[in-house]
């Protein structure tokens, strides 16, 4: 009411109770009731969003699904980011009204999510009400929707209820207000539901009447107040003739908001006295009319007009209701079919409701609404039994592993399922817990799999399925010659008539296994190309992921960050905290704690709302910040979780070591600890697939072998040579080389020392992976080189300076200046700026390098740009710009440069 008053366009939503929602049905219903507000949305231009939007909306099946064409996973994300951009092309203010918010589908939570946090910026506001008791969701949803406001009106106090009355009697010029408050405030117990349906009971029973245009109020009541909402409907229900409580019985079957022309089918009833029996209902207040339709007053009110109903009529019901559905509804579309499921649940037909919620687990899956096509499945396995059963198990191990939860898809207990598999449904259950395997990492129970899958009949697909896994296992145990000539096979059988997917797998494997970086990225360049020309989105995402990946270690980072945001303009929610994961780690090696920090935050928000495989390695990348910024307490706290998420995968355990624990003994200029953390790390390094890491300390271990072992580092470097993929990595390729260098400076052999060394130099960029380590490397290469005579020390020290410095890395960077004054050599000065402070700002207590910050501004140069361009770090920048916004009085940068300039 205060919203229409207000001029605010408002579209409502509606979660139910159901067990098995439909995804996104609270969305769909703002959508439409926004079309219907404003028709000529639905031609509006919001560019390639429409079919985000579309598939929304209804169709014959049921199972309208994105364009096609795109490339991107249809997220939830995105789906709210195609709802703001329509409502921003109306004009229109909006309120957004979502009821019954924790019945809602995950999938919805995360779109109000999206919306609430776009409010601020938006011409829109969004209201969600809330029930806290129950399954205990509501703190759930508190934690994920940033809501501005939170009201709670689980207990009103009197002045509140006195309120409450109010707005429901308005206008009341001949009613006894403070009589009426008196009474609802002495028997609601602060609640409004209840509140609510008292003034509904005195309306129905005549204490409460409405005449010429007045109300008027006899006390006492005449009917026993109600103590509860169960003996509020019961007193209601009361006063209905027995085929109108049939009737609302009935209604109750089909949920909240029901389509009443099933009804007479359900109750054996004409529509006349159907229609009549509605209005009865309205009146006694146990329904409002809703559109064209109505809906009960209360969910609450449904359950109890339930309630009143034996088990033996209620399953009555039920069944006339399902068979009202099935044939107003064939298609089952949206709604109806978790209606129909839920309905064939109550009636004992287990095997219907099985079918009907595999059905709507399969559309949610189509959608990528993964969280409620895992909840289908999860309930059609409780119920089924047979046959049916394992279909369950394979519906619902394929969700999760398409949802990037493999772990989670080796948890399901197969057992049961497999005894009762028929040999084709056994191979397809096998197959999928080897891929999860393949993709969690326990290539153990790949092997397993694929073993006991061997017996099994196949077709001329599942076969080479089957392949494309062993071709994948063999390269994760380091058999690279044997996984080229499985993918070679796959490729060839699969090349001219597909199935493509698999063509696109086995040539992934083969650019896997070539250890040049650049010709692996043109072999990955193909399965880019086939993957687009036919229509494969999954690999076509996967080839541009690696492609990026491999970009940024030879030093282009532009296609990493290109594919990221891509992702977060499509609402691509996975591929993003994927994109993040992979740069957190890349920032790790080039010590950036703030890129790391940013990415790993960013990607564990995602990974832990959707509790994705790769939760551990992130929180491991997240203390590698701490660690670059010398906080042990945090990086403790984040290593012992990543532990605990992971359990003894040694990925972890010797990235824990050799990645983050190592790189906080370099940072403290602790070389010693340094090197027993890499040592320590060795064991688990070597337990790993041999392609699942790099374990690029292995390469800075290398070096520190080459300064201080009896064998200058030999045995250090003839483990890494050994391992293709990792000599693939310019960085590691040049720290292998540069311990070969100090070798030969150790054995007297300086100028083949330092023709070693200058070579790699030549090859390297600061854009390579893994450079802040290379830099470590460089002041011990500098130290080596300063104690056994050869090359250039002192340039070595000063380039490692200049980079601890710009880092914030003091510990480094006081260790580069130790050498470069052991050397004689100059030490800079840093922390001063080059300019001269002019005379107007000097009265206001600027420093040079503050002077220099803000030229920089001045020229329009980014927080980024002008660190780099001062070899400072960005947090100094905006350091150094908070402190000139507080003397001068201005909090913006053009403010800034206004107030500063010499003319003022």
């Amino acid at each position: 009411m205060r919203a229409a008053e207000g001029d605010l366009a408002v579209a409502w939503g509606r979660a139910t109770s159901r067990s098995t929602a439909t995804a996104f049905r609270p969305v769909s219903q703002l959508l439409l009731d926004v079309y219907r507000a404003d028709p000529d949305l639905e031609r509006s231009d919001i560019g390639g969003y429409r079919h985000h939007l579309a598939r929304l909306l209804p169709d014959e099946g049921g199972t309208q699904g994105p364009d096609p064409s795109s490339t991107s996973d249809p997220s939830p994300l995105l789906v709210g980011e195609a709802l703001l951009r329509l409502l921003r092309r109306s004009g229109s203010r909006w309120l957004l009204v979502i009821e019954d918010v924790q019945w809602a589908d995950p999938e919805t939570i995360d779109v109000v999510e999206y919306i609430a946090r776009a409010v601020p910026r938006e011409r829109c506001s969004i209201v969600a009400t809330l029930r806290t008791e129950g399954d205990g969701r509501a703190e759930e949803i508190r934690r994920l929707v940033p809501f501005d406001e939170e009201v709670d009106v689980s207990m009103l106090d009197a002045a509140s209820l006195r309120d409450l009355v109010s707005r429901h009697l308005r206008p009341m010029p001949a009613v006894d207000l403070d009589a009426v408050a008196a009474f609802v405030v002495a028997h609601a117990d602060g609640s409004p539901l209840l509140a609510e349906e008292l003034i509904s009971g005195l309306r129905a029973c005549g204490a409460l009447r409405l005449a010429d245009g007045s109300w008027t109020f006899s006390l006492p009541a005449v009917p026993v107040v109600p103590t509860s909402l169960r003996e509020s409907v019961r007193q209601r229900l009361a006063e209905l003739s027995d085929p109108a409580q049939r009737v609302l019985a009935g209604a109750a079957m089909l949920g909240r908001r029901f389509e009443w022309s099933l009804l007479p089918g359900i109750v054996g009833l004409d529509p006349h006295d159907v229609v009549s029996a509605l209005a009865s209902a309205t009146d006694q207040g146990l329904l409002d009319p809703d559109g064209s339709g109505h809906r009960f007053h209360h969910a609450l009110t449904r359950d109890a007009v339930l309630a009143e109903r034996t088990a033996d009529e209620r399953r009555a019901l039920a069944g006339r209701a399902l068979t009202a559905i099935q044939r107003a509804h064939p298609a089952l579309a949206d709604d109806w079919c978790d209606a129909a499921a839920e309905l064939a649940e109550m009636t004992g037909q287990s095997a219907l409701a099985v079918e009907l919620l595999r059905t709507s687990g399969a559309r949610s899956h189509k959608r990528a609404a993964f969280a409620s096509a895992e909840r289908s499945f999860r309930h059609a396995m409780t119920l089924a039994s047979g046959p049916a059963h394992a279909s369950a198990v394979r519906d619902l191990v394929g969700v999760l592993i398409d949802a990037g939860r493999p772990h989670l898809a080796l948890d399901v207990d197969v057992r049961l399922a497999l005894a009762e598999a028929t040999p084709e449904r056994e191979l397809e259950i096998r197959l999928l817990r080897a891929r999860a395997g393949l993709d969690a990492g326990a290539l153990d129970l790949c092997a397993e799999e694929l073993a006991a899958s061997a017996g099994l009949s196949a077709t001329a697909t599942s076969a080479l399925q089957a392949q494309a896994l062993r071709a994948r296992l063999l390269l994760e145990q380091g058999d690279i010659g044997a996984a080229r000539a499985q993918a070679d096979d796959i490729c060839v059988a699969t090349a001219e008539t597909g199935p493509f997917d698999l063509w696109c797998d086995a040539q992934t494997v083969k650019a896997r296994s070539i250890q040049d970086l650049v010709t692996q990225d043109a072999e990955l360049a193909l399965v880019e190309g086939v993957a687009e020309r036919e229509g494969v989105t999954t690999w076509l995402r996967r080839a541009r992921r690696e492609r990026a990946v491999l970009g940024a270690v030879l030093g282009d980072t532009a296609m990493l960050e290109a594919e990221r945001a891509d992702a977060v303009d499509a609402g691509a929610t996975f591929d993003a905290a994927v994109l993040d994961l992979l740069a957190a780690d890349l920032y790790l090696g080039d010590m950036d704690e703030e890129g790391c920090r940013r990415c790993a935050t960013r990607s564990i928000e995602v990974a832990d709302r959707f509790d994705l495989g790769f939760r551990p390695v992130v929180r491991m990348w997240l203390a590698g910040a701490c660690a670059l910024a010398g906080d042990e307490a945090a990086m403790e706290l984040h290593l012992a979780d990543a532990t605990a998420l992971a359990g003894d995968d040694p990925r972890v355990q010797g990235d824990s070591l050799g990645r983050v624990r190592a790189t906080l003994a370099v940072v403290d200029d602790d070389m010693a600890a340094a090197r027993r953390h890499l040592d320590a790390s060795l064991p688990y390094a070597e337990e790993a697939p041999t392609t699942a890491s790099l374990f690029v300390g292995r390469g800075l271990r290398a070096v520190m072998a080459a300064c201080d072992d009896d064998d200058r580092g030999a045995s250090a470097r003839e483990e890494l040579e050994g391992l293709p993929h990792v000599m693939g990595a310019p960085v590691m390729r040049a720290l292998v080389e540069w311990s070969a260098a100090v070798g030969l400076g150790r054995d007297g052999r300086g100028a083949d020392a330092a023709d070693a060394f200058e070579a790699t130099v030549t090859s390297l960029s600061p854009a390579n992976a893994g450079w802040g380590m290379l830099q470590v490397a460089r002041l011990l290469v500098a130290e080596a080189a300063a104690r056994d005579g050869w090359g250039d020390p002192v340039r070595l020290s000063r380039e490692a300076e200049a980079f601890f410095t710009a880092r914030e890395l003091t510990g480094l960077a006081r260790r580069a200046r130790r050498a470069l004054r052991a050397l004689g050599a100059p030490v800079p000065r840093r922390g001063r700026g080059r300019s001269v402070v002019p005379r107007h700002l000097r009265s206001l207590g600027f420093t040079s390098r503050e002077v220099d910050v803000l030229q920089q501004i001045a020229a329009g140069l980014t927080s980024r740009q002008v660190a780099d361009e001062l070899g400072i770090s960005v947090r100094t920048v905006e350091h150094h710009i908070a402190s000139m916004f507080a003397r001068t009085g201005v909090n913006d940068r053009h403010a800034l440069v206004a107030a500063t300039a010499p003319d003022r």
